[in-house]
């Protein structure tokens, strides 16, 4: 097992297109949803660098995004080079700060969840990309201080893969935050694609199988040819014989 990129967060973070509230990780990029969300339209959150000791899993940054009152699904991605083959296994720890139950028991709703695209694109959206399990608000084991694991893996197809970390509000409450930290990209190299289309992963047992159908319908076309032929002669023999003979 071979690990592709391993981030702790701490080589610094840059404006995305010179937006001053969008501070992305270096090699990252954001990407978020501006459709219908749960209880209200999805919104570009905040992304920034969080340094409070209480929100790093591991040495002194996090990566955070953010938006008060206001619902949305976004994501931070970023994509990597491998074989097609390969066992490609995404994990980060991520934690998720929003409200508790309040007067009106509302609450945020917030989920969070990794993902891998093992064709490389980089839309968020497309059923291309695979995702691990939702891990949220309400969940038995979720505290507004508590750091999960989350974990994706999927067989790449392509010779780069696109990883997700995406974080989703369903509700409008007034604390949002979820913090991502220690991703860990690893690759198993034991599981190369068989002969056939490299992009779309066909097993070189079904190109065989194909072929040697294809050969088949050729040698059962040629057969119904000749039979055709056999039978046209027979037919001429019959009129023939059916012909009265002029000198009997």
């Amino acid at each position: 097992m071979t690990t592709l990129y391993q981030t702790d967060f701490e080589d610094g973070f840059q404006p995305h297109n010179g937006i001053a509230e969008v501070q992305v990780p270096s090699g990252w990029s954001p990407d978020w949803s501006d459709t219908q969300g749960q209880s209200a339209p999805n919104v570009r959150p905040e992304y920034r660098p969080e340094t409070n000791p209480d929100h790093v899993y591991t040495g002194k940054t996090s990566a955070k995004l953010t938006h008060r009152f206001a619902c949305f699904d976004a994501v931070l991605y970023l994509q990597l080079p491998v074989t097609p083959g390969d066992k490609i296994t995404l994990t980060a720890h991520v934690q998720l700060l929003t409200e508790r139950p309040g007067e009106n028991n509302q609450r945020g709703g917030l989920a969070a969840q990794v993902g891998i695209d093992p064709h490389g694109h980089t839309d968020f959206t497309q059923p291309t990309v695979e995702w691990g399990n939702w891990w949220g608000q309400y969940q038995d084991d979720w505290t507004a201080t508590a750091w999960r694991q989350l974990t994706c893996t999927t067989i790449a197809q392509a010779d780069a893969v696109t990883v997700y970390l995406r974080a989703k509000v369903d509700y409008a409450v007034n604390v949002i935050a979820a913090f991502w930290d220690a991703v860990t990209v690893t690759a198993d190299t034991g599981n190369p694609l068989p002969p056939g289309d490299p992009g779309q992963g066909i097993p070189s047992d079904l190109t065989t199988i194909a072929e040697a159908l294809e050969q088949h319908a050729a040698q059962l076309r040629l057969i119904h040819a000749r039979a055709g032929h056999a039978h046209a002669r027979v037919r001429d023999d019959l009129a023939a014989l059916a012909q009265p003979n002029p000198g009997a």
